[in-house]
Order: C-alpha cells, then sequence, then structure tokens
C-alpha cells in the first residue's frame, strides 16, 4: 500500500510556499499566498479544477486517484491531519487507521518543521 510520509509533506509546503492549513484542502489567503492541507498541498494548484472535474466521483476518491492512493487511506490521513478523527479499530478499517496515524504524524512534523511550533 502506497503511504505518505511526512518528509514529503514537509517539502511540498517548503517548494511550494504554501501555508499549512488543516480543515480545508486548499484556499488563498487575503496576502494572496495559498493554503491547504496536507494533501491539498501534495497536489498542488490543480486541487480545485481536480474537484470540479471529478466531484461526482467525490472528493475523497477523486484525491486518492491523483496521488495513487487507496480511498480509505486518504479519508483517513486527511482526518488525522485535521485532528479531527480518534481513531477506533472498531469502526476505522485498517486502511482509515493507518492513514489516521500518518495524518497526525505528517502534521506534527509540519508544526516542527515548517511552522516552527
Amino acid at each position: 500500500m502506497k503511504r505518505i510520509t511526512p518528509e514529503q509533506v514537509v517539502e511540498a509546503y517548503l517548494e511550494r510556499g504554501w501555508v499549512p492549513r488543516q480543515e480545508i484542502w486548499a484556499d488563498v489567503l487575503p496576502n494572496g499566498k495559498p493554503c491547504g492541507c496536507g494533501i491539498g498541498v501534495l497536489i498542488g494548484n490543480d486541487i480545485h479544477d481536480l474537484f470540479d472535474e471529478r466531484w461526482v466521483v467525490g472528493h475523497y476518491g477523486a484525491v486518492a486517484e491523483r496521488l495513487g492512493l487507496e480511498k480509505d487511506y486518504a479519508w483517513g490521513f486527511t482526518r488525522g491531519f485535521d485532528g479531527s478523527c480518534t481513531p477506533n479499530p472498531r469502526i476505522h478499517n485498517p486502511l482509515k487507521l493507518q492513514g489516521i496515524k500518518d495524518g497526525r504524524t505528517a502534521w506534527e512534523a509540519v508544526e516542527r518543521e515548517v511552522l516552527g511550533r
């Protein structure tokens, strides 16, 4: 199974100059700087076009396909990165659990290496 590493996410933020944000795929701040979540920054500036083209599939399916990930893993990664989900083996399958763990680890790395917290 393909996974997202913290290093990939940190590198994408640093290379693209995006501002890290939780709970939003991608946006532009009032100062003109792009911002977004860990998956948003990996896809880059064409994320809105991706959603416009593939919304019928659902956003997790669209981003998973673009990045070569399993849909449940992408769901979990997003929830973990956002800090919006507590992993629960009784309700989350193994792909979602791994995604949650990887997303949390990526956010911690972004806080440390990009935001300097």
